[in-house]
């Protein structure tokens, strides 16, 4: 196939489908440039170290870096990868001269945060970047391409990036991207993937989507809940079979906290909607789900208040393998709003939320009974935020996010946390560490169940590969 010149994600370096890799020595993504200079000028060291404010950081488990092409970026996901290194994904704005909109990118860290490698996919004009997993022999990425109606989009790579194979399927265009899970096989083999999040088409339906090693679909499930429903997560379970979690409508003006326990089949085995309210308007939404030794943990954010704007704050959930609830609590200010964009839980048993509060990126860590153990805010420069947390073997966690260090532009942000929280930011960043309350009333509500009739579609899979590219990242070392 052969390749041809495009303006996306700032200087490229084009290479043919299921090219090799550039090494990290050669690479020309390992170049670092001042991600604050407006024409991305090279800084000349690497993570800018000669750069007033942009000391690198001594400790290798410890570091917070923004990532920039000059462009819009919005990332997604990230996860810890078996060198100890990171891989997130997301999609950017391109060059206004440019036929393209938007193009999907990953890219490949070392364990302080160095880009190891990036890569670009374009297969439409319009090309977003929602999820990631690790697989057997790299990773699989969920996305979605094309104009409206947008199709749901999942990608398998190599360990260095190159593609295996993509897979599109019939149109849902779910408005806030989809999500995917690696489904457990034999001897540390996955069994497919699952992959979820809505159709919205018509009125919206909540999507679960069970997929083959090569991206069949092997059923597909879609849930109105007695509502307006969307599907933020999927956890495969030890039995088997699936927890999917979400939102679900009552109307337009109010949202509660959705729960679907599906078998391998996608039969609906117990199904939840869970209410901060009793009446009125009022959003909530379940971002996660985690399996425990005694059932499962949910992290949501819900208003709690009908009459107050700032009554928004984040919801913990336990609840036992049967899907009753034995336990919730909330955390937030009282003046402010607190949002739960994802989640992890640690190999402690601890669970880490990560969303915004403030205009800030926040982070909160609880043990596995709701008590809050930590919590820190990090930017506030122009309404940063934190959209995706791993939990990373040093029983620390990385947290990917949106920073506004120069106006009218949208980076990628890694915070890298050691199991103590210790990271500090030099006088010229804002970093605050205002206490979040531990709200302990309850304020569980109404809990129904609701199904319908699941449809059943089949995969639609394009006929040629789309484009792989090699896009130019630079990087900035915030200060310690």
């Amino acid at each position: 196939m052969t390749t041809r010149p495009k303006s996306i994600l700032g200087a490229l370096v084009w290479l043919a489908p299921l090219a090799v890799a550039c090494s990290e020595a050669d690479a020309p993504l390992s170049a670092d440039h001042d991600a604050g200079s407006p024409n991305g000028a090279d800084a000349g060291t690497a993570d800018a170290a000669s750069s007033p404010g942009n000391e690198p950081n001594t400790d290798p488990g410890v570091f917070a870096k923004s990532y920039a092409t000059g462009l819009n970026v919005s990332s997604r996901a990230i996860i810890q990868t078996d060198d100890l290194g990171y891989l997130f994904v997301g999609h950017g704005d391109v060059d206004p001269s440019s036929d393209f909109d938007s193009n999907l990118f990953v890219v490949k860290l070392s364990a302080t945060g160095t880009v190891a490698w990036a890569r670009g996919l374009n297969a439409s004009l319009n090309d977003e970047g929602y999820d990631v997993k690790a697989t057997s022999d790299g990773y699989v990425v969920a996305g979605a391409t094309g104009p409206a109606p947008s199709r749901p989009w999942v990608i398998k790579l190599g360990l260095r990036g190159e593609l295996q194979w993509e897979q599109t399927y019939p149109p849902h265009d779910s408005r806030d991207g989809y999500r995917i899970a690696t489904v457990p096989g034999d001897d540390d083999a996955e069994d497919g993937f699952v992959v979820v999040g809505a159709s919205e088409l018509d009125r919206p339906k909540g999507l679960v989507i069970r997929l083959g090693n090569l991206g069949e679909v092997i059923w597909e499930r879609r849930f109105s809940a007695g509502g307006d429903a969307r599907a933020n997560a999927v956890l495969p379970t030890t039995d088997g079979g699936f927890v999917v979690v979400g939102e679900r409508f009552v109307r337009p003006t109010r949202s509660a906290v959705w729960l679907v326990k599906l078998d391998a089949m996608g039969g609906v085995v117990w199904h939840r909607t869970l209410s901060a309210i009793d009446t009125g308007d009022g959003f909530a939404a379940a971002t996660g789900v985690h399996e425990t030794s005694d059932g499962y943990v949910v992290a949501a954010y819900a208003d709690f208040d009908e009459t107050l704007a700032t009554a928004t704050d984040a919801w913990v959930i336990k609840l036992d393998l049967a899907g009753v609830v034995l336990w919730q609590k909330r955390y937030g200010l009282a003046r402010f709003n607190e949002s739960v964009a994802a989640s992890a839980l640690d190999r402690r048993g601890h669970l880490h939320l990560a969303g915004a509060t403030q205009g800030e990126l926040m982070w909160l860590e609880v043990d596995e009974l709701g008590a809050l153990l930590n919590q820190r805010t990090f930017g506030g420069l122009d309404n940063d935020r934190a959209w995706a947390i791993s939990a990373t073997d040093d029983d620390g966690v990385a947290i990917l996010g949106e920073v506004g260090f120069v106006p009218a532009r949208r980076d990628a942000w890694v915070v890298k946390l050691d199991p103590s929280a210790a990271i500090e930011f030099g006088s010229g960043s804002n970093v605050s560490s205002a206490p979040l309350a531990l709200v302990t009333a309850n304020h569980l509500r109404a809990v129904q169940t609701a199904t319908d009739t699941p449809v059943l579609t089949s995969s639609t899979t394009k006929a040629a590969l789309p484009e792989l590219i090699e896009p130019q990242w630079s990087v900035t070392t915030q200060s310690r």
